[in-house]
């Protein structure tokens, strides 16, 4: 749900400012078809704005192709010539459509590459990999050391594409994204993998200044699966930023891990699912991370978050303003590794993180490979301002653990309403309470379940159940970890909600993420924390005299909205965008005698229009303004910039019998 504890002295982080639009929307221009044998760089060439360039399913281009400067302003789309037969946009492809794709291929350079300011162009439907036997590099490049953020390739976007390495001989990178407003949706990125220096990318930017978009899709490598940051920009202050990375299933094939049964015989580096080096304004929400272990100079981390001079001539690096909401992790040796400052060269300090609403589990996974085993969440040296909320872990070791180096305290850690086992450590320290005051000096530490934790060690507000108490009905068997029927922790977080993981949030958020279907397209709204009211289907019915409602199980993390049909304009009712557990968002449309309002602001006045039957209302978060339509017609943009994302969608209701009918919620876009 929401963000939304009322945690005093907490420092959250700010979200991208920019989401990229990426519908799938071809231009009207001319066609140029490109047969089996034919010249895909004179079309190249040749494409003005508009144009789509056709390449023939199941042939083969050997490039490198170089995507040019063009003149002018727009799109150009190069397609499947079968791009009918493949899945509709917001669906991911799979290998096994490979058929219905062009080839473009990777002799030793890239497939594709970008001239210095190249621009507007979308793949779609497009297989792209190396020649048979060939390790490459980068299967595509965007990007070519430009010094000034002006110079940069910009608006590149990879739609429904199959990008892999060679799969005997592996290739190091899939996309190299050092761009502007680079996208990655509804692909399959895999098979990037190697023995040597850092392993493989699926997906790597170090000199690209962002927005970019990584959203439904499939991502493989063995190294680092998405990595930003590790070489010095070479642009002067560069930090990648308003990064979206929604709906994807990170993963390793157990055939890479020296030691499984599934062992292919290849040692393939392994080091971690999702690492940030030089990033700020990173969401990171919906996606399902799994198998990661010790096969290399890393101890098995799934995500780390370390700011890193990496050469020691970009001191500005930085990781800050990350969100990691509604994730799924799991069958890993260790969680989260986070560090204040590099301490090879200096950076800048890592601060404000929040991992909220997240479902941890197997965590502790491939011991005999070593590493730190069963740590959920390591800090060392300096992390400031970040905050563990709701979150419900499974692990066979430390819930979190400080590793000192040089002794610098992680200062404003907040760490509440969690679930997870064990005690709190940091090196050097003999018991809880002195790896707290040493190592997490003022932290706020309440309303967690540690099971089997040294309840005296802990400052009041804590539970500290035995370990073999079932807390989620996951203990019983299965995959449910809802609180058990009658758990003493429902409704006992610092913010009223259950202790743990808002596990409906997450299950709606990553519903798409395996099979690989977007729920960044409107979804019906699901109803949930119904006060007073009835939720059937579609439909939320006041049945009470009090005030009654719901608020949505899905949420708005960026761009998106909230829209409702008028069923009945003589109603009284409520439709809202907010954070927080109240019935009632600051940007409201109320309906009362055929009459829309504007609502904001504790109940002001802002605008109102005629409403009518059928008439359809949507309150539209858009690139950080908040704009009403009626009729897709914008008739209000609100002056309060949208804050404290992500949002629910709410229904208040104040006339018996009051019905919001068939509301549909889209985040993303």
């Amino acid at each position: 749900m929401a963000i939304t504890a009322p945690i005093s002295g907490r420092v959250l982080p700010a979200p991208p400012r920019v989401f990229l639009d990426t519908t799938y929307a071809p231009p009207s221009g001319r066609t140029l078809a490109v047969p089996a044998g034919g010249d895909l760089q004179a079309a190249l060439n040749n494409a003005r704005p508009g144009d789509v360039i056709s390449l023939a399913a199941g042939a083969a281009y050997v490039g490198p192709f170089t995507l040019p400067n063009t003149a002018g302003a727009g799109w150009i789309y190069v397609q499947s010539s079968a791009l009918a037969t493949l899945p509709a946009a917001g669906t991911r492809v799979s290998p096994a459509q490979a058929g219905l794709m062009p080839k473009i291929l990777a002799p030793g350079s890239p497939a594709i590459r970008t001239a210095t300011g190249a621009h507007h162009v979308r793949f779609v439907g497009i297989e792209l990999a190396p020649t048979s036997g060939t390790f490459v590099e980068n299967v595509v490049t965007i990007g070519s050391s430009e010094s000034s953020a002006s110079a940069l390739p910009n608006n590149v976007t990879f739609d429904r594409c199959y990008i892999h390495g060679d799969p005997a001989s592996g290739s190091r990178r899939g996309i190299l994204m050092n761009g502007a407003a680079i996208a990655v949706v509804d692909c399959t990125i895999a098979g990037f993998k190697a023995t040597d220096f850092d392993g493989g990318y699926a997906l790597h930017a170090w000199n690209g200044v962002g927005p970019f978009k990584i959203v439904n899709n499939y991502l493989e490598a063995s190294g680092i699966n998405v990595f930003f940051g590790g070489i010095d920009p070479a642009i002067a202050n560069l930090v990648p930023s308003d990064i979206e990375i929604r709906g994807n299933h990170f993963f390793k094939p157990l055939s890479w891990r020296v030691g499984d049964p599934s062992y292919a015989g290849t040692p393939w580096l392994v080091k971690n699912l999702f690492e940030l080096k030089n990033a700020q304004r990173v969401l990171v929400d919906g996606n399902i991370l799994e198998h990661n272990w010790r096969q290399a100079d890393q101890d098995g981390f799934a995500i780390v978050f370390t700011p890193r001079n990496q050469n020691g001539g970009a001191p500005w690096s930085i990781v800050q303003d990350v969100t990691f909401t509604h994730n799924i992790v799991r069958h890993s040796t260790a969680g989260f590794h986070m560090l204040g400052r590099d301490y090879s060269n200096p950076s800048q300090q890592l601060q404000r993180v929040l991992v909220q609403n997240n479902l941890l589990y197997d965590i502790g996974a491939f011991a005999g490979n070593g590493g730190s085993v069963g740590t959920l969440i390591q800090q060392r040296d300096g992390v400031a301002d970040a905050t563990i909320d709701h979150n419900t872990a499974f692990q066979s070791g430390d819930p979190l653990h400080a590793q000192v180096v040089n002794g610098t305290p992680n200062t404003g850690l907040v760490f509440t309403n969690n679930i997870g086992d064990g005690n709190v450590t940091s090196d050097g320290a003999p018991d809880p309470a002195s790896a707290l005051s040493r190592s997490f000096p003022g932290a706020v530490f309440t309303a967690n379940v540690l099971l089997d934790g040294t309840a005296s060690a802990y400052p009041p507000g804590n539970f500290f159940p035995p370990g073999s108490t079932p807390v989620v009905n996951a203990f019983h068997g299965g995959d449910d970890y809802h609180l058990v029927p009658g758990s003493p922790y429902k409704s006992a977080g610092t913010d009223g909600r259950d202790i743990g993981a808002d596990i409906d949030a997450i299950n709606a958020a990553t519903a798409g993420a395996l099979p690989g279907v977007s729920v960044l397209a409107p979804q019906p709204v699901v109803w949930a924390d119904v006060v007073n009211a009835l939720a059937v289907g579609t439909a939320l019915e006041q049945t009470g005299e009090c005030l009654s409602g719901g608020l949505s199980a899905q949420q708005i993390a960026g761009n998106g909205y909230v829209e409702f049909p008028v069923s009945d304009p003589t109603g009284d009712y409520i439709v809202s965008l907010g954070g927080g557990t109240d019935l009632m968002g600051n940007w409201a449309v109320h309906i009362a005698g055929f009459t829309a309002e504007v609502r904001e602001d504790n109940w002001a006045l802002k605008a109102h229009t005629p409403a009518a039957a059928g008439d359809v209302f949507r309150i539209a978060v858009t690139n950080g303004q908040v704009q009403y339509m009626k009729n897709h017609v914008v008739f209000y943009v609100s002056a309060t910039p949208p804050q404290g994302l992500p949002l629910n969608a709410k229904a208040t209701l104040w006339s018996f019998g009051a019905t919001v009918r068939n509301a549909v919620i889209m985040s993303g876009g």
